[in-house]
């Protein structure tokens, strides 16, 4: 019984990280398609790449410490 519980814990950890991965992406097109030229989420888009900057920021502050 502990096996199969096992199991199943692992196999729900897969999944979470298969929809994490997935909205990950799903992020990114949209990203990419308000890039592209269309006129959709523009303020998500440039949020989102003022989050991704200031993460780059942090990553390069702790590169020079």
């Amino acid at each position: 019984m502990l096996q199969s519980a096992t199991k199943y814990q692992q196999k729900i950890i897969e999944q979470e990280q298969i929809i994490k991965n997935q909205k990950q992406e799903f992020d990114l097109l949209k990203i990419a398609k308000t890039i592209d030229g269309s006129n959709t989420n523009t303020r998500d888009t440039k949020l989102k790449i003022n989050t991704l900057i200031r993460e780059i920021d942090k990553c390069i502050i702790q590169l020079q410490e």
